[in-house]
């Protein structure tokens, strides 16, 4: 019956399908379903998708993200426990499923306040990302100077955990500008707290990142073996990382931050306009691409 069913062709099928930059790492147990090739299958969005995203999620809980992606990507289980290496191409994806490859991009001129719109195609962005296996680098080790080593095993975060921050920082900021507009800051505690609170997201950021720690000795032997999935050591990780020197929290941040930067995409080379240059911008620069808000939904017509 079905398949003399006149309405088939419009029931919703797989518009494309990606290799996705982790491979499948990182991902909860069966909770990754790929196709024959290895690859994550992408629908197009439902209407009811397209309200949801043009409706936002006011909470910053990612809820209405995680909704979508279930949706469009029926293979990812768990949509909250996508890696943050995978975001941006699952997100391009579906938008390059529901709404063409053509994309338009508000970027931001560096050094001013000025915007500029580009068009790019998404599938060709797809097609030139690095997909190594190997792209992140999960080791980073520190040296102090008595010759004692440092060496953590480093992840990316999961989608969860960057909403939550993202809320965090959000609601922070929001408490700071409140007591920033009084003239007086008559509530200089509530000023420090919340200033307090957004030095410990940036360590929380990088904590919620170490898989494990390991503290050996210029005799080579291990004083420390650290694991994040024992909740005694996870304890003691968090007081080595908000204990250690500034210098050594640096590297590792450095680090996470090239490992996070090779997942981006990226604007081609952009060349300033006179008026542009004359507001403070370089000559030629580019700039990371970004999949959510308004540049993930085409205007409605």
């Amino acid at each position: 019956m079905s398949e003399n069913n006149p309405l088939q062709s419009y029931f919703r099928k797989p518009k494309l399908s990606i290799v996705l930059p982790s491979h499948g790492q990182w991902y909860p147990e069966n909770s990754l379903q790929l196709n024959a090739e290895g690859k994550l299958d992408i629908y197009a969005m439902t209407a009811s998708d397209d309200i949801k995203m043009r409706t936002g999620d006011p909470t910053f809980s990612g809820k209405t993200i995680c909704e979508v992606v279930k949706s469009c990507c029926p293979g990812i289980l768990e949509p909250d426990h996508i890696p943050n290496v995978d975001i941006d191409s699952i997100l391009l994806s579906i938008r390059i499923a529901s709404f063409g490859n053509i994309i338009e991009f508000t970027l931001a001129v560096p050094n001013t306040t000025l915007t500029r719109k580009v068009t790019m195609d998404g599938i060709q962005l797809l097609k030139a990302f690095n997909h190594s296996p190997t792209l992140w680098d999960d080791s980073v080790t520190i040296i102090d100077e008595d010759g004692q080593s440092l060496a953590l095993t480093l992840l990316p975060l999961p989608m969860y955990e960057i909403f939550a921050m993202t809320k965090k920082m959000f609601q922070n900021q929001q408490q700071l500008n409140k007591v920033i507009q009084n003239d007086t800051i008559s509530d200089e505690e509530v000023f420090r707290k919340n200033l307090s609170d957004i030095t410990q997201n940036a360590i929380e950021i990088t904590c919620n990142s170490i898989k494990s720690i390991k503290i050996v000795t210029n005799t080579n032997e291990v004083i420390a073996d650290l694991v994040r999935e024992n909740p005694q050591d996870l304890i003691q990780i968090v007081n080595v990382i908000k204990g250690m020197d500034v210098e050594y929290f640096n590297a590792i941040k450095t680090h996470l931050d090239e490992q996070r930067s090779k997942f981006v995409y990226r604007s081609h080379q952009q060349n300033s306009t006179p008026k542009e240059i004359a507001a403070g911008a370089p000559e030629n620069w580019e700039t990371e691409l970004t999949f959510l808000g308004s540049d993930f939904l085409p205007e409605n017509k």
